[in-house]
């Protein structure tokens, strides 16, 4: 199934507020590759997280933590101790570039949804759609018919001939309805 620019916006929403793709893509039927393609690039890494995230098994052997708040204490301290930062600079610098390639790639695809949404909407707006035309030609069709036969000599309608039953039936209908006409009357006089 595709999504329209407006699902695709309100999944970016989504996906903006932390919910997850899962639960997302449940809700709009499609599988959670194509709610994660919609997704932002992932943030670049600081010098800082590049340390952190390689030396954070090691130093929770070494502190004997698991916690969150003991770990980014003492990875803070150790960090503060390093003097030569280059190589996670260097990692950080590296993943700079990737976000920067990733979001030109994002940022290109959303440019081309929104070009795309305005020519739709550009074309909407531009003149008649093909239904409005065919709604148009029929009209127009119709029209000319109606005319050919106004112009076109009417035929001499025959006379129906009524068989003696079909007589009968007629005057009591007839009757019938002058006695309904009379007691209405009746009925408006009372």
């Amino acid at each position: 199934m595709t999504l329209s620019y407006a699902e695709k916006q309100r999944i970016r929403g989504m996906l903006a507020d932390k919910q997850s793709a899962k639960t997302i893509a449940l809700e709009f039927e499609v599988g959670e590759a194509d709610v994660l393609a919609l997704a932002k690039p992932k943030a670049a890494l600081s010098a800082y997280m590049c340390f952190a995230r390689e030396n954070r098994d090691a130093i929770s052997q070494e502190v004997g933590a698991t916690d969150t708040s003991t770990l980014s204490k003492v990875i803070g301290e150790r960090w503060g101790e390093v003097t030569d930062r280059s190589r996670w600079e260097r990692q950080a610098a590296d993943d700079r570039v990737r976000h920067d390639r990733e979001m030109a790639t994002y940022q290109a695809g959303l440019n081309a949804e929104d070009a795309a949404e305005k020519a739709r909407i550009a074309s909407a707006a531009s003149g008649p759609s093909d239904r409005e035309l065919e709604r148009a030609e029929k009209r127009q069709r119709l029209q000319e018919e109606v005319e050919e036969r106004a112009a076109a000599p009417k035929k001499e309608r025959k006379a129906k001939v009524l068989t003696q039953a079909e007589q009968t039936l007629a005057a009591q209908n007839k009757e019938i309805e002058s006695d309904k006409a009379k007691s209405a009357k009746q009925w408006l006089n009372f």
